[in-house]
């Protein structure tokens, strides 16, 4: 819908009197109205402008999304100001003001319109300042009162009553105005001046003049143009301005600072005669390296024509430093020609101690309550709660915020905290508070909370709030947040602990996968406390020396002989015993520990390798584990330096293991070049757990190591699982071929020996052979010569597979699985074998037990899906009632995490049900199946053998 066109001649003439520029145009941002000074600001004839779209005249700096953003305001009724750059048709560039206002027909908005005044693009003495207008429409309420109006009066009557407006003006000039309202037509334009009460509670004058549009749509009343007159202002109603007269002083400068007029009340304020300081700079008055700022706010108020405040330190003609508020004014003649500057000078030593107190509770990055001002509210919250309703505690924190930080600047990462402390406090109710606890964590404390439920309600709807579209610094960002819940009872009386337990429950929200919200539970708190001990013990562990070193051998799997040791810490507790490194170390990654704990492991473990080194063994070699956090520390290479010079070892006796993880760190921006650093010193590298994380052999092609230690995982299934054997075999193969050295963890069944001596495998650790063992125990075994297997012995031509120790001639065997005809079908498969007697079946595990109990038989073969049990949970029972049998599951999906599961609970395999069988006869059997693999029948009737 396009504005009215009758009124457009109307609206025309009557905006042309008005110095400002005035823009009309409708829905579709085409022109209907340019009045002459839009003529002169834009350079545009008016006969060029009328139906054109406003964006081909004007071009702005503002984006797409705002010139949207300033459209659909007007379209749904708001105001909008701002500044902006634009391009004339003279093809200057000049900066304005805007205020665009809706027009409204019958209460629709039918058009925009908008006032824009030049603004001077650094000469501070240039000319150009606007008229204000006020619109009075037929319900006689001020429908627009003008931001240069509102701001030299200090007040905005835009939607108030008319009254409140003739409660503004001069006594003597209110029967003027008042004839001005009623008679507009007799008036004859501008031809009345009013005086309106400023701000300083003095006045200002106004040539005023009116126009009736109260019969054109879109505007519908009487508008008013408001002409500042600038004569010398009232220096007796300035000196009244702040309420405190007492402690005022008044005086003018000259438009370079120096002092022109000095007033009573400056005398009594800084203790100064007229005589002293007139002719004399501001300076005189003693402020405290503040002369660039007077300069800076002198120039303000000379610019924008209009009261310029700021706060400042002076000091008396006695020494007497006090606190004072400064107003600048400049005072102007008929023509606006600067004459001077009036200063008012408030003290506010006295309130200024308050009001400090206050900042110091105020963020002021947000402008939100800081942490301690936050908790005095939950403190109020819990002391006030009613009886039936309880307190709700909801720790904020910013997903990713470092990340922000970091790509885009602090300055784009405190906006970011700002717009998120809005959008937060937009989302809560009146009654609750917001608050910034510091870094990018807030907190909301929302009173008389019915239950938790509401309590959730709540962290829902800020979680869809604040993962709304922002703008930070020119780039779009999806914020999201992890919120943590708490809620206590009325009279509850620690802040701290609610706050606490919202964090805990936060912390929760970010470990099980941010952008959403936990609930405290105290099991959640009592696991922090016993971490925040163990942490406090930990540390007390490293100041009194309770960490101890012991080292497991590293062996030739060939004959035994001792090449090198693994460091390994433990710690020995005094009221725990022994732990092991797995039961502190986690925590002491976590808390960053660990890099002390690493120091003095291998501290300790250069002076014993030094002490084997003398014993005689100078080719033994040392194995130390270095931790991501480690490795991220720019000292760790000439800390390892400096360790072996101090204990004269050869930078190749240290084997620096590190883990998948720790390599791909992004603590360590290139950690290839870094590897290079230790090795060209003379470090050997190696990759701990090999096979658990992301790396891949051909990856570490671009890492320096020379070696590869084969995770424990895989060794305890080798010999026992077809998978393990293969995946060893392949990695071995591998990396042999591209030079690297292999070294077999947790050896500890002959079996396993034997298999990897087949497969090529030339070093290995574990209890095999000894645990890890205190510094003596290490050399009494060097002392040896060799390190000896403790198990049976080993025949290095015969594999020893556990199923060997099954009877050669025939095997007893239980089925258990749920659908009889898949169990009868797998018993004629089975029975054509021949060696093989099905003793007992079951169709779910929980008879099984008790047919294991009464047939004790050779081998079991087990569905991991029988009725009403789970195959793996019932396991270990199964394992009890039957301890010689060897445990074969089947299962419809067989995954690795599966087999994990099933072998780390006593199977010796984990067959996939519908294509193994051929794998199962080879584990009950010791040999291959003669003829092709065999799929089990499907049992509704459907073969679904394959050859």
């Amino acid at each position: 819908m396009a504005v009215v066109t009758p009124g457009t001649d109307v609206l025309t003439q009557a905006f042309d009197g008005v110095r400002e520029s005035i823009t009309v145009v409708d829905l579709d941002g085409r022109v209907t109205c340019w009045n002459r000074a839009a003529e002169e600001l834009y350079g545009i004839a008016r006969e060029d402008a009328f139906g054109r779209l406003i964006a081909d005249l004007v071009q702005h700096n503002l984006s797409e999304d705002e010139a949207h953003l300033i459209m659909e305001s007007a379209i749904a009724g708001q105001k909008w100001a701002g500044e902006m750059l634009v391009r004339c048709g003279d093809g200057r560039t000049r900066l304005v003001q805007v205020t665009n206002l809706p027009l409204l027909d019958r209460g629709q908005v039918v058009g925009l319109m908008g006032l824009t005044r030049e603004r001077p693009l650094g000469s501070y003495g240039a000319q150009g300042s606007s008229d204000a207008l006020v619109v009075i429409d037929n319900a006689r309420r001020v429908s627009l009162f003008g931001a240069t109006l509102s701001d030299q009066l200090g007040c905005d009557l835009q939607g108030r009553d008319v009254s409140d407006l003739v409660e503004l003006v001069h006594p003597d000039d209110v029967a003027a105005f008042a004839h001005l309202l009623t008679d507009p037509d007799a008036s004859g334009g501008p031809a009345i001046e009013l005086r309106l009460r400023n701000r300083l509670d003095g006045y200002s004058a106004f040539g005023v003049g009116v126009n009736d549009l109260t019969a054109v749509p879109g505007v519908a009343g009487l508008v008013l143009t408001m002409h500042p007159r600038r004569g010398e202002l009232s220096l007796r109603a300035l000196a009244v301005a702040t309420g405190r007269p007492s402690r005022q002083g008044v005086f003018t400068v000259d438009l370079s600072g120096i002092v022109m007029r000095w007033r009573p009340g400056a005398e009594r304020l800084y203790g100064w005669t007229a005589d002293e300081i007139t002719g004399h700079s501001m300076s005189r008055l003693g402020l405290v390296n503040q002369s660039d700022v007077v300069q800076r706010h002198l120039v303000q108020a000379l610019r924008d024509r209009g009261m310029v405040t700021y706060e400042g330190h002076h000091v008396t003609k006695f020494g007497q430093p006090i606190d004072v508020e400064v107003s600048l004014a400049m005072v102007a003649d008929d023509d606006r020609t600067p004459l001077e500057i009036l200063v008012v000078i408030d003290e506010i030593t006295a309130s200024r101690q308050g009001d400090q107190l206050d900042a110091a509770t105020i963020d002021g990055v947000t402008g939100l309550p800081n942490r301690s001002r936050a908790l005095e509210h939950v403190r109020a919250a819990l002391t006030q709660a009613r009886p039936d309703h309880g307190v709700a505690v909801l720790c904020v924190d910013i997903d990713s915020f470092k990340l922000v930080n970091d790509s885009l600047g602090r300055s784009a990462g405190d906006e970011l905290l700002a717009a998120i402390g809005e959008r937060l406090t937009s989302s809560v109710s009146a009654s609750d508070v917001v608050g910034h606890l510091g870094s990018d964590e807030f907190v909301v404390v929302c009173s008389n909370m019915p239950s938790e439920r509401e309590a959730k309600v709540v962290a829902a709807r800020l979680l869809e709030r604040v993962s709304e579209p922002l703008l930070v610094s020119g780039h779009e960002v999806l914020p999201a947040v992890s919120i943590g819940i708490a809620v206590a009872s009325s009279g509850r009386a620690d802040p701290d602990e609610l706050v606490s337990e919202a964090d805990t429950a936060m912390y929760r929200a970010k470990a099980n996968g941010r952008a959403r919200y936990e609930v405290f539970d105290p099991a959640l708190h009592q696991r922090a406390l016993l971490r925040l001990e163990m942490e406090e013990e930990l540390r007390r562990a490293l100041r009194d020396h309770e960490l101890q070193v012991h080292y497991q051998p590293v062996v030739s799997l060939e004959d035994g002989t001792i090449y090198g040791a693994e460091a390994l810490v433990r710690w020995e507790h005094p009221e725990r015993g022994l732990l092991l490194p797995s039961e502190f170390l986690p925590m002491a990654e976590e808390t960053g520990l660990v890099v002390p704990i690493g120091r003095q492991v291998i501290a300790e473990a250069c002076a014993h390798l030094a002490r084997c080194h003398a014993a005689g063994y100078r080719n033994l070699t040392l194995a130390v584990n270095v931790s991501s956090r480690e490795l991220a520390e720019p000292d760790l290479l000439p800390f390892l330096q400096s360790q072996c010079s101090r204990h004269g070892l050869a930078p190749e006796a240290l084997v620096l293991e590190l883990t998948e993880h720790a390599l791909l760190t992004e603590a360590v921006a290139d950690p290839a070049a870094m590897l290079r650093e230790f090795r060209d010193v003379g470090f050997r590298l190696s990759i701990d757990d090999f096979g658990t994380g992301y790396c891949s052999l051909l990856y570490l092609r671009h890492f320096p190591v020379s070696q590869l230690k084969l995770d424990r995982f895989f060794i305890s299934g080798i010999g026992r699982d077809p998978v393990d054997d293969a995946i060893i075999e392949n990695v071995l193969r591998m990396a042999h071929a591209i030079g690297l050295e292999a070294v077999a963890e947790g050896i500890e069944r002959p079996e396993q020996l034997a298999h990897l001596r087949r497969l090529g495998c030339g070093l290995g650790q574990g209890f095999l052979w000894a645990p890890a063992l205190d510094g003596e125990e290490l050399l009494a075994m060097l002392s040896d010569g060799r390190a000896r297997p403790t198990g049976a012995p080993v025949d290095l031509e015969v594999d020893t597979d556990p199923t060997s120790a099954v009877s050669a001639d025939r095997i007893t065997l239980v089925l258990v699985d749920g659908p009889r005809a898949e169990r009868t079908f797998l018993r004629g498969r089975l029975e054509q074998i021949g060696r093989i007697d099905i003793v007992g079946e079951a169709d779910h595990g929980a008879d099984a037990v008790d047919v294991l109990r009464r047939h004790q038989p050779d081998h079991v073969v087990l569905d991991l899906s029988t009725r009403g049990v789970d195959g793996l949970d019932v396991l270990p029972e199964l394992r009890l009632a039957a301890p010689r049998a060897l445990i074969t599951i089947l299962s419809g999906y067989t995954s690795p995490s599966v087999r994990r599961a099933a072998l780390s609970r006593g199977a010796i395999a984990c067959l996939d049900k519908g294509a193994d069988l051929h794998r199962l006869v080879e584990k009950l059997t010791l040999g291959p199946l003669a003829e092709p693999p065999i799929k089990l029948a499907d049992p509704g009737g459907t073969d679904r053998s394959e050859r």
